[in-house]
C-alpha cells in the first residue's frame, strides 16, 4: 500500500518500529525485522524521504513490514537541511496528532503534496511549517475561526483584534469578558496579520509561503497547536532559521 514513513525507532537488536501513514488505512505502526542489518534491502528505502509501496502483514499483536519499494523519492529534500527540517517537523506532527488506523485519503494527499512542494520549490521559507500546521489542524477538525468573532459571532471588523486559542480563533478586543481578564495565550492582532493567517490556511503551498510572516502569526499558530494538543502531552521543536 502507498505509504509515507513518519518515524523509525530501534526495537530489539536488529529490528525497528516503523510508523507509516498509509493511503488505505491511515497511521500504522509496524515491525521491520532485521532492518538494522547491513544486508537489509529495506533500510535504504526507509531512509530517504518520499512515497513508498509497503507490504504489511497484519499480526495478532503487531503488524510486520515485509518489504518496501520506492515510488517517489524526495532526493532534493533529503540533501537540504532547511527542507529536511520542515519535512521532519511535518511528519512528526502527523505521527503525534493523528490516531492510529484512521483512514483519511485527503490527509494522505495533504502530506504527500507538502513533501512534493518541499522537494521541488526553488526557495523554502519556514512559514511552510506554519501553513502545514494550520491545514493539518483544520483537516483534523480544529480549523481556527478567522472570519467571524469567536466571542460574539459577528463579522470581524476593525484593527483591534485578538487571537484567543481557547475561543477557537480571532475575536474583537471589545467582545472579551471584562471581568475575567485577557484569556491565557491571547495575542493582539491586526487585520493585516489576520489576513496572513487566512492565506496560510487556504492558499496553495507556493502562494501561501511566498513571503515571510510576522512573529505574531507564528506565535498564534504555535499557541493554537499547543492548546489542541495539550492533553496529548506533545512537545514540538518548531523549525528555526
Amino acid at each position: 500500500m502507498l505509504s509515507v514513513v513518519l518515524a523509525r525507532r530501534d526495537w530489539r537488536e536488529y529490528d525497528q518500529l516503523i510508523t507509516l501513514y498509509t493511503r488505505e488505512t491511515g497511521r500504522r505502526q509496524t515491525v521491520a525485522r532485521g532492518v538494522k542489518k547491513i544486508t537489509s534491502k529495506n533500510a535504504t528505502h526507509l531512509d530517504v524521504p518520499g512515497i513508498v509501496e509497503a507490504d504489511i502483514l497484519p499480526g495478532k499483536e503487531v503488524d510486520y513490514l515485509l518489504a518496501v519499494q520506492p515510488v517517489d523519492s524526495f532526493i532534493r529534500l533529503a540533501g537540504d537541511w532547511r527542507r529536511l527540517c520542515v519535512w521532519n517537523f511535518a511528519r512528526r506532527l502527523v505521527e503525534q496528532l493523528v490516531r492510529e488506523s484512521a483512514e483519511d485519503h485527503a490527509l494522505f494527499e495533504l502530506l504527500v503534496s507538502f513533501g512534493v512542494y518541499l522537494n521541488t520549490a526553488e526557495q523554502i521559507l519556514l512559514s511552510a511549517a506554519d501553513s502545514f500546521t494550520l491545514k493539518l489542524l483544520a483537516r483534523l477538525g480544529f480549523s481556527p475561526e478567522l472570519e467571524n468573532c469567536a466571542a460574539c459571532g459577528g463579522k470581524l471588523v476593525g484593527e483591534r483584534l485578538v487571537f484567543v486559542p481557547s475561543l477557537g480563533g480571532l475575536a474583537h478586543w471589545g467582545c472579551l469578558p471584562a471581568n475575567t481578564g485577557t484569556p491565557l495565550g491571547s495575542i493582539p492582532f491586526s487585520e493585516a496579520q489576520a489576513q496572513q493567517l487566512r492565506e496560510l490556511l487556504t492558499h496553495s503551498w507556493a502562494k501561501c509561503v511566498a513571503r515571510s510572516h510576522c512573529p505574531e502569526v507564528r506565535q498564534a499558530i504555535s499557541s493554537f497547536l499547543a492548546y489542541h494538543s495539550e492533553k496529548k502531552n506533545i512537545l514540538f521543536q518548531w523549525p528555526t532559521e
